[in-house]
């Protein structure tokens, strides 16, 4: 009924978010072993970078026939099914052994730790918030010295002619986080619960993998973003016509992670992976190189299929090859972290 209504219930909507991809990963990661992992994580980040891109589709279809309220609604009944399906068909592995394996539960058994991290969660929180804060906001209020625009928090204003809140705001997000990083390995070592273990990084591929899944996201949710904008704004085009083009990249997608499995027994996993990063960035360079309104809008199909392959095949890999090395009792700390 209101902005405020619609940012709160999205709030509620990343928390849920927040909670089930991750478990999702640990979940593919405790129940998949051998030859079947690479396979399973393959199916898992083919769905999962195509859904980010037939979304879009989806939703210029409801909001060009039902309404824009249709985007919202129609999570209700889809989650009410996978509710009632996780509950009978997704099995519980925390603490199970026979998935892990007798020998490596008893040893992860040992250094796991019961609890929750409030302090951890508060730092994150407030560290992303900043930072993010800070790198939206920078054109609006200026990056170094403020614009006419004030920053107003109920009855506070930022009124200093001189200095934009937003170099505040990224300073400060930079300390905080590293204060979260001395604060979270000082935990751990105390034997206490932590939001972020930070021994994982010792894992040369998880440190590396979840460098590149950065980089990967970066790039997905930055076109993912951009690119319906431009096309509506710049190009044209209304709502369904831009979802229709965006989806291109769901089937790239798609085809890549069917075949992504297949690739890596002969080039490896961290083969496809960088296969994937390569076409990316040329199909990125493309995408730019097409821009100009004196290039077809549709010639950007054929950049953004591109751009679908290389995601599928980066993608479908990359979280078997972060998870590989982990401990079967932490890969819920794990996928969190990559995803």
């Amino acid at each position: 009924q209101g902005a405020g209504m619609l940012l709160a219930a999205r709030v509620l909507q990343g928390i849920g978010g927040a909670m089930i991809m991750p478990n999702t990963l640990s979940t593919v990661s405790a129940l998949f072993r051998g030859k079947y992992r690479a396979a399973a994580f393959g199916v898992w980040g083919a769905v999962m970078s195509s859904a980010a891109a037939l979304g879009p589709l989806l939703g210029g279809v409801f909001t060009e026939t039902l309404g824009w309220r249709w985007i919202f609604l129609v999570n209700l009944p889809l989650g009410i099914a996978v509710f009632v399906s996780a509950i009978f068909l997704v099995p519980q592995t925390g603490g199970n052994v026979s998935v892990a394996g007798a020998a490596d539960a008893a040893q992860d058994a040992r250094s796991r730790r019961v609890g929750v991290d409030i302090p951890g969660v508060v730092l994150s929180a407030l560290t992303s918030a900043l930072l993010v804060f800070g790198l939206i906001e920078g054109e609006t209020y200026g990056w170094w010295k403020q614009t006419s625009t004030q920053l107003k928090l109920g009855g506070l204003s930022w009124n200093r002619d001189w200095l934009s809140p937003v170099p505040i705001c990224l300073i400060a997000g930079a300390l905080l986080m590293a204060v979260f990083i001395v604060f979270e390995s000082a935990r751990g070592k105390a034997g206490r619960p932590v939001m972020l273990d930070m021994t994982l990084f010792r894992i040369k591929t998880f440190s590396w993998g979840n460098l590149a899944a950065a980089a990967i996201a970066a790039g997905e949710f930055a076109l993912v973003f951009m690119l319906p904008l431009y096309l509506i704004n710049a190009r044209g085009l209304n709502t369904l016509q831009a979802g229709a083009m965006l989806a291109v990249m769901g089937l790239g997608s798609i085809v890549a992670g069917a075949q992504a499995h297949v690739m890596a027994a002969r080039l490896t996993p961290a083969g496809v992976i960088q296969l994937g990063l390569v076409i990316e960035i040329i199909a990125v360079a493309l995408v730019a190189v097409l821009m100009p309104v004196g290039f077809s809008v549709w010639w950007q199909l054929v950049p953004m299929a591109a751009y679908g392959l290389g995601l599928g095949f980066a993608s479908a890999q990359l979280t078997s090859v972060v998870l590989s090395e982990v401990p079967i009792m932490q890969s819920g700390e794990g996928s969190a972290t990559q995803s």
